[in-house]
């Protein structure tokens, strides 16, 4: 993959803030260590779990929902229309877990801690999209790696291509 679309993979990628999301609900975190040059996660459980399976599926399900690859792209034009928004996702998930505690096994006591859990990852992360600042560093990235593929050609020479002793990648 040349790294242009690596570098916009990252700024889209949702599945790491959707892990750590899970993991808390879980009542785990991962402990990362290396054997014989190899990259071993663990998961280590901390406390008991926030819901039950189904709980735990239904809230990811809810917020795969509200963080993916096309909702990264998106922009709040205001602040106010970004805190209305968030405004939104907390009343919904505050409402869907009251609505589905009993079935998800949740008391009432874990209903805040599991909201205020979540949008403490969910705010953040939205934050990108005001005053449409992450499409604007995306076409700083895209921009900066034009810039550079352009002077690495250049100094190349416009004819290296057509030399046999040149090297190729």
């Amino acid at each position: 993959m040349d790294l242009p679309n690596k570098q916009l993979e990252i700024r889209l990628q949702t599945a790491d803030i959707l892990n750590k999301i899970e993991l808390y609900l879980r009542g785990k975190r991962q402990k990362e260590s290396y054997e014989d040059g190899k990259t071993i996660i663990e998961d280590i459980v901390y406390g008991a779990p926030m819901a039950n399976e189904l709980g735990i599926q239904s809230i990811m399900s809810f917020l795969e929902l509200l963080l993916n690859p096309h909702t990264v792209q998106g922009n709040f034009k205001t602040e106010s229309h970004f805190n209305g928004y968030i405004q939104e996702v907390h009343e919904g998930l505050i409402q869907n877990i009251i609505i589905n505690r009993d079935k998800w096994d949740i008391t009432i006591n874990q209903v805040s801690c599991i909201v205020d859990g979540i949008m403490n990852f969910v705010q953040p992360f939205y934050t990108r999209l005001l005053d449409n600042k992450e499409r604007e560093s995306y076409t700083d990235t895209l921009r900066s790696v034009e810039t550079n593929t352009l002077r690495e050609n250049a100094q190349q020479g416009i004819f290296s291509n057509l030399n046999p002793f040149s090297k190729r990648t």
